[in-house]
């Protein structure tokens, strides 16, 4: 009872506090931000200003957009548009939730020469406006090269877990019309930043195929592999192969904290997968029961929770707790308002998700409520809140 009443005192005075600390280099906010800024990064081979490519080639961009947060202002909508002497498409539309937002997207342009315009384009819960665009030449490739169609290869985009193997494979035809042949076959590897040639070949032929086996990155990130093919004039043509290599969330574990109150576990351990009673080490209690003497009745229970360690939360309901990744939970979790973090996580009930910061190592974990559970009004304590949780 004597780390009940502490506890008690500790929640009263904590509960007033914003804990905003974290572990990451902070996003430095612009002071005065009166609609949303967007920028496109135009490292790792992404495209981001006005440039040439050939028709249906696939291509990365790599988007931060940021909003006003000191008034609280969060981006809810993205989206992107080509417009070429068609018309104008919507490629993109998508709902957000969030003040900061980064990503890179696999794009694949039009099937016709000519010019189009990208545009990406942020609104925030203000309707405020922002965005920014870029102009492409595309034009007919000069040599024909095609992806290889078999089931068991990997073509154009994929997402595959780290250290994963694959195999793709390319098919390649010289301007037979105009004599040429095939005199050169490249193959270069751009991952954050660094381009890597893996295969530099002479060739003399009119008409190829290749078949080429690849090991995903052993960290998340956006891989482009380029396939690049020169004939007897000097003429070029590409196949860009964007792979995001990502770490599964592959280990689930399901726990439950009981009403402070009662008499089974108020406290759980997310590191070893462990209850923990009242008087265990307050170091291993990533989760502990909030509820306190008087209550109100009927019910003396709180559905909430506290860390005694340093451990963060920041709910995030709008994740699929089925098919996130960890890279994507970190993302979340960088990008979240900071006094939306909090040790703290109360008002919980089923179906609510939140990505947990563990004791300040920068290691993250993603969490479902899967029950919340009142006893009737003979208040015997047996409340409790029942959840899922996933780490890599």
């Amino acid at each position: 009872m004597k780390k009940l009443a502490r506890l008690y005192a500790e929640f009263l005075v904590l509960a007033m506090i914003f804990f905003v600390s974290c572990r990451h280099e902070p996003i430095p906010y612009p002071n005065m931000i009166i609609s949303p800024v967007v920028l496109l990064n135009d490292g790792n081979g992404c495209v981001s200003r006005d440039t040439s490519l050939q028709t249906g080639e696939q291509f990365s961009v790599s988007v931060y957009a940021i909003t006003d947060t000191v008034k609280n202002k969060k981006l809810t909508n993205f989206q992107i548009t080509r417009e070429n002497s068609s018309g104008t498409v919507v490629v993109l539309d998508s709902s957000i939730n969030r003040p900061v937002f980064w990503g890179d997207i696999v794009l694949t342009a039009g099937a016709n020469a000519g010019s189009e315009i990208w545009k990406f384009i942020f609104t925030d819960n203000a309707g405020e406006t922002g965005e920014e665009s870029f102009t492409l030449s595309l034009l007919n490739p000069p040599i024909t090269l095609l992806w290889l169609s078999d089931s068991n290869l990997v073509t154009g985009t994929a997402s595959i877990p780290v250290g994963t193997p694959y195999q793709t494979g390319i098919h390649a035809i010289a301007d037979l019309a105009g004599g040429n042949y095939l005199t050169n076959l490249k193959i270069t590897s751009l991952f954050q930043g660094n381009t890597t040639t893996l295969l530099d070949s002479a060739l003399n032929d009119t008409q190829f195929d290749y078949l080429r086996s690849f090991t995903a990155k052993n960290q998340d990130g956006l891989e482009k592999i380029v396939f690049t093919v020169r004939d007897n004039e000097g003429r070029l043509a590409s196949l860009n192969l964007f792979i995001s290599s990502y770490t599964p969330l592959n280990q689930q574990f399901n726990g439950a904290v009981w009403n402070a109150m009662g008499t089974y576990h108020p406290a759980w351990d997310l590191v070893l997968n462990l209850p923990r009673q009242a008087l265990d080490d307050e170091m291993q209690m990533d989760l502990f029961n909030t509820t306190t003497p008087p209550g109100l009745p009927p019910y003396h229970f709180e559905n909430a929770w506290m860390s005694l360690n340093s451990t963060r939360f920041v709910k995030a309901n709008f994740m699929d707790f089925s098919t996130s990744t960890y890279s994507d939970i970190i993302d979340v979790f960088s990008g979240a308002t900071p006094s939306n973090i909090s040790i703290f996580a109360s008002s919980l009930s089923a179906g609510d998700v939140l990505i947990a910061e563990i004791r300040s190592q920068y290691e993250f974990f993603l969490l479902r409520i899967d029950d919340v559970h009142y006893t009737d009004s003979t208040n015997n304590n047996n409340d409790y809140i029942r959840f899922s949780y996933k780490k890599k």
